[in-house]
């Protein structure tokens, strides 16, 4: 067991591997290996930490090499290895020992290193080894697509109205003979890093403020010569990569290095030298038990032996290396999961594991399914000790009445009645003075649990507990972000979101650059930031959408390590490394002055995504990443469950009007499961995948049947008629006939009204609902509403508006979702009048409005923040997003379709978290949110506290074009649909349409009318089937009966040629257009297909006519 079964790399096979393995032997070995003091590198290590200057240096022996260490003029630069956080605890590994050895040489002969291996910390730990070892300072740059030049030279900023540069970690190392790691070397992007390759080379360096590195040789002749830097003889380079897997290394820059491969722990060390490590992972959180250790150093080798074996196939890309076996398990996630099975020895052990290795939620082949389960059962890790123990909990009390800490005690409904507790920290507002049975039953502050929630929520403490940071992984909708707030409210957290999206720039996961009232370009802490200083908990919605590898590179430390290194100078570092610099002679002040503070040990982050795609497309889920948190996959709840969610909180009703609630919403739940089965089971269903219903829609459809007294219909509608409506006609009547079968087993009469065509519960073709105000409240049918008493009166939308019965009733099913707190979308055709609604709406309720129209340029900063410059200073003021926030106003967002989808969905963040940080730092909350009260003028860490409260009248109304061709738009609907309530604006019906033509054209004849509404209402039949492309609309039709309002003696023909007109001039339409025409009795002669044209119907003569001065108009 260990290196000594792989002392090649000719491992024969998957198969054979696994034979290679006799666990009983295994046993014996780990037994005999646990008894013995193992010699490390700790002593060393620690004598390796900062030294006052001019202190006796020491030399360090490697077999037959040895150097001498130095004494480091900075010893806040030394860099520290986090043992207790699961870092390569050093210990004297064979392959460890050969990986410093030659760093050491390599060294001594002035070459710069190129360090190779799997993704994940442990180069960067050696790196840092080898520093601690020979006393040698640090400068750190992570690498990602967007380094850019002024990353590695110097970065321009504005001092006192100067412009002033700033050396950069490369330039800083060259000049104080320093270490500089650069990791991430894959991720940079083509012609970025060759500007280092002169510094590589000949050691020197044009900088951008006119300076010049010159090599260090040259320091004698260069000496008083201005604008000349020496690079210090001791400057060295350090790069970190997998060049395998990202961008190709540029021949020049790679033959500037001599490289090192760097084999997986596991193939380098032997069992016993592995449990020593763990072993010291689980310091202060309990004896770790033995066969839990073996267990996880067996399962590490073997899948570490079969990727070696797969080693030919990696230099064909990465996509064939993995074709076949299991996926590497992280290296870094050992030490999390020993402490897990530290503090929790009775738990399941596959449960566990599979936090840590997340085979099942990295959507891998079968083949490779296969070989991996079959690597888990031969290593104990099977599928049949799945158990649920420690799946509750029970307690929740403080330490002291000052302590940042808690006890938590975990129980299980398969724990035989035993349970466990743990310390973990907490939040500064946690507030339960005694212990607190069950607290997880009741709700969480407003935030209500079902049983599968608090078997999440648990899971998620238990990983805090041991200090490890979570992500939950789940479709939209499944309750991520309820458990997100559970999880704060529960341990007195406040949240601090940062919302990803596509195209975020990586530094602006930490600092984002401003200016300040006197121009001065400054660095303002993200959310992300203030919450490692604070100890709250850090949220990263959304990292599925960051650029592939951003995550890690701009993360990968912070998580790994908890120490980053900030674009404005400053660093911070973890509570270990700042109490080894207090312990070393420095104070908390020099070490302020020095810009170094501490991460707090509160401190957590919870990552919220969505799972990758099968098959290994867009897979932000690598191993990379796999290494920075514990996973957690969030299914959607069981039937049961979501009934006792989604209708809970409704008005008291009658046994039988509940009886009916339940049995229809059994129905939309039965039908949600059935698509989700269909598309889990083939990659063929895409077209389901637009009916797949979210948590969210189900809730507002529950809220719907509570609300109604058991509106079936209506509850359908709210849950998925708008996705139904824009499916295609096969798939329509595919999707009718699955509800038929899920409503069939609930109620009979439930069937008859949901298999309406489309759903439209608007297409009544009676008599409209009354619109009527009574005193403060509006009154649309049987839907009121209280309406507001508005301030700014301008903002109030006053719209010429005309009532027919399908405008009436989608106003009233508006004001239905608005009374209910909802936001609204409505989507449909052009010119079937959304815009019209949602003006009369708000005009009705006397509501403020604030409107917005997106475009194809459009970016999160420009639709947030509004930026001028004045007087060299940048200012940003407020966009229309933020005003209607801040005021409680409604923002109407237009042509939502139109802008890039990563730019819409910070309005699902806006809507679905109430959170969002806009570009100048500050955050918009919820109204009355726990912060607003309790925030100070200045937080303790010099970052000023900006909270703006959303105002509690707040809405949003979005505006879109349906999805799909011709329209151009993206598919805003697929993307942020679950979060608003739906409401289809499709043109209206023949008697609804008549009715708009003659309020618009009470001078035209009502045969003409009917004729017309006739021939468009066939034309759309006609677009619907795929047989016609455009879409003919309302809005045309009321342009062309206003022509003829005022001029009554046109021909139709001429007056319906300014709409035909693009379609006519096409060849391939032509004929399709007259045939419809001719149907209606019109452009049937030559002479009338003339006129469609715009050819002249008579003769005409331009006259001028001079009027006298009484003559003339005014």
């Amino acid at each position: 067991f260990g290196s000594s079964h792989f002392g090649s790399r000719g491992v024969v096979g998957f198969k054979h591997a696994l034979a290679m393995f006799d666990l009983d032997e295994i046993d014996a070995q780990l037994d005999a290996a646990a008894a013995v003091d193992l010699p490390s590198l700790a002593a060393a290590v620690a004598r390796g930490g900062p030294r006052a200057p001019g202190s006796r240096g020491r030399t360090i022996k490697l077999g037959d090499f040895q150097t001498e260490a130095r004494s480091p003029s900075d010893e806040t630069r030394v860099p520290f290895l986090p043992h207790a956080r699961g870092a390569a605890f050093p210990v004297a590994t064979g392959g460890t020992l050969q990986a410093l050895r030659w760093m050491m040489q390599k060294g001594e002969l002035k070459q710069d290193m190129f360090l190779l291996g799997e993704p994940g910390p442990e180069l960067r730990h050696l790196v840092f080894l080898y520093c601690i070892l020979l006393g040698k300072e640090l400068e750190y740059v992570a690498i990602t697509r967007d380094t850019s030049e002024a990353d590695l030279k110097q970065r321009r900023e504005i001092v006192e109205g100067c412009l002033k540069f700033v050396d950069q970690p490369p330039v800083s190392a060259a000049k104080k003979g320093r270490v500089l790691v650069l990791e991430g070397i894959e991720k940079a992007e083509r012609n970025v890093l060759p500007t280092l390759n002169n510094l590589l080379e000949n050691r020197e360096m044009a900088l951008e403020d006119r300076t010049f590195l010159a090599a260090p040789h040259r320091s004698k002749h260069l000496e008083g010569v201005e604008g000349h830097v020496p690079v210090s003889e001791h400057f060295e380079v350090v790069a970190i990569g997998q060049p395998s897997r990202g961008n190709p290394l540029d021949p020049p820059l790679r033959s500037r290095f001599v490289a090192f491969e760097l084999q997986p722990r596991f193939l380098r060390g032997s069992a016993s030298e592995e449990l020593e490590r763990l072993a010291q992972c689980t310091v202060g959180s309990g004896d770790p038990p033995l066969w839990a250790l073996r267990q996880l150093t067996g399962l590490a080798e073997l899948l570490a032996a079969v990727r070696l074996d797969d080693a030919p196939k990696l230099h064909a890309g990465p996509a064939a290396a993995e074709a076949e076996g299991p996926p590497l398990l992280p290296d870094f996630a050992l030490g999390g999961l020993a402490r897990l099975f530290s503090v929790l020895p009775q738990a399941p052990p596959r449960g566990l594991l599979l936090r840590a290795y997340p085979v099942y939620l990295l959507r891998l082949t079968d083949v490779r399914l296969e070989a991996t389960e079959k690597v888990l059962e031969s290593c104990g890790f099977g599928k049949a000790l799945v158990d649920r123990s420690y799946d509750d909990v029970w307690r929740l009390a403080p330490v002291g009445p000052d302590a940042r800490c808690c006890v938590v005690e975990f129980c299980g409904e398969r724990a035989a009645g035993s349970s466990m507790s743990v310390r973990t920290p907490c939040g500064p507002s946690f507030h339960f003075a005694s212990a607190v049975e069950r607290p997880l039953v009741q709700p969480v502050g407003a935030t209500s649990l079902t049983k599968a929630q608090r078997c999440l929520v648990a899971a998620m403490l238990q990983d805090h507990s041991v200090g490890v940071d979570v992500c939950l992984v789940g479709e939209r909708g499944v309750g991520k972000s309820v458990l997100v707030r559970a999880f704060c409210e529960l341990l007195g957290y406040q949240p601090h979101v940062v919302f990803c999206y596509q195209d975020m720039v990586s530094r602006d996961l930490l600092q984002r650059r401003t200016t300040d009232t006197f121009g001065n370009t400054t660095w303002q802490s993200s959310p992300l930031l203030i919450a490692a200083l604070r100890g709250q908990v850090a949220v990263l919605d959304g990292v599925h959408r960051l650029a592939k590898g951003m995550l890690y590179s701009a993360l990968g430390r912070l998580l790994h390590d908890r120490e980053v290194e900030l674009a404005d100078g400053s660093r911070l570092v973890s509570p270990e490394h700042f109490e080894r610099l207090l312990a070393g002679g420095l104070s908390q002040e020099e070490l302020l002055a020095r810009r170094i503070s501490m991460v707090h040990p509160s401190f957590r982050v919870i990552a919220v995504a969505e799972p990758p795609s099968r098959g290994g497309k867009e897979q932000w889920l690598t191993t990379e990443s796999c290494s920075l948190f514990h996973f957690h996959e969030v299914p959607p709840l069981p039937v049961g469950e979501l009934q006792e969610l989604c209708l809970s909180g409704g008005v008291e009703a009658a046994e039988e009007t509940k009886l009916q609630q339940r049995r229809a919403f059994d129905g939309l739940a039965a039908f949600a499961g059935a698509v989700r089965k269909k598309l889990d089971e083939s990659e063929d269903e895409k077209e389901l995948e637009a009916m797949a219903l979210s948590l969210r829609q189900l809730r507002r459809a529950g809220q719907h049947l509570t609300a109604t007294g058991g509106d079936a219909a209506g509850a359908a509608d709210r849950a998925f008629s708008a996705r139904l409506h824009f499916l295609q006609p096969k798939t329509q009547e595919r999707v009718n006939d699955m509800l038929a079968a899920a409503m069939r087993a609930a109620s009979a009469g439930a069937i008859r009204k949901l298999r309406r065509p489309g759903l439209e519960a608007s297409s009544d073709c009676g008599r409209p609902a009354a619109v009527e105000v009574d005193g403060d409240r509006l009154r649309i049918g049987s839907v009121s509403c209280e309406m507001r008493r508005p301030s700014s009166l301008e903002l109030v939308p006053d719209v010429e508006f005309v009532y027919t019965p399908q405008h009436v009733a989608a106003l009233q099913q508006m004001l239905l979702d608005w009374s209910l707190g909802h936001h609204l979308l409505l989507v449909g055709n052009q010119g079937t009048g959304k815009n019209k609604l949602t003006d009369r709406l708000l005009q009705l309720l006397r509501c403020e409005r604030e409107y917005v129209q997106l475009h194809r340029d459009t970016t999160v900063q420009s639709l947030l923040l509004a930026q001028s410059l004045e007087a060299g200073v940048v200012l940003r003021e407020d966009s229309a997003v933020v005003r209607a926030v801040r005021n409680g106003h409604c923002l109407v967002v237009d042509e939502a379709d139109k802008a890039p989808l990563e730019v819409v969905c910070v309005l699902k963040a806006l809507a679905d978290d109430g959170e969002l940080t806009l570009g100048d730092g500050r955050c918009i909350v919820r109204h009355g949110d726990p912060r607003l009260s309790a925030r100070p003028d200045r937080s303790a860490d010099g970052e000023e506290e900006q909270l703006i409260e959303t105002g509690e009248g707040f809405r949003l109304i979005v505006l879109a074009n349906r999805p799909g061709f011709p329209f151009l738009g993206n598919d805003f609907f697929r993307v942020c649909g679950d979060v608003f309530s739906c409401h289809v604006v499709d043109n209206p019906n023949m008697a609804s349409e008549l009715a708009l033509l003659t309020a618009y054209g009470p001078n035209v004849c009502p045969e003409r009318l009917e004729r017309l509404a006739a021939l468009f209402s066939e034309l759309r039949d006609l677009a619907d089937q795929g047989k016609l492309t455009y879409p003919y609309s309302t809005r045309e039709l009321v342009k062309a009966v206003r022509h003829l309002n005022l001029f009554p003696d046109d021909p139709l023909e001429s007056v319906l040629g300014d709409v035909f007109a693009f379609d006519l001039i096409d060849h391939s339409k032509r004929d399709d257009i007259y045939e419809v025409l001719e149907r209606h009795g019109l452009g049937a002669s030559h002479e009338q297909r003339e006129l469609l044209r715009g050819r002249p119907f008579g003769e005409m003569e331009l006259e001028v006519l001079e009027l006298d001065e009484e003559e003339a108009p005014e």
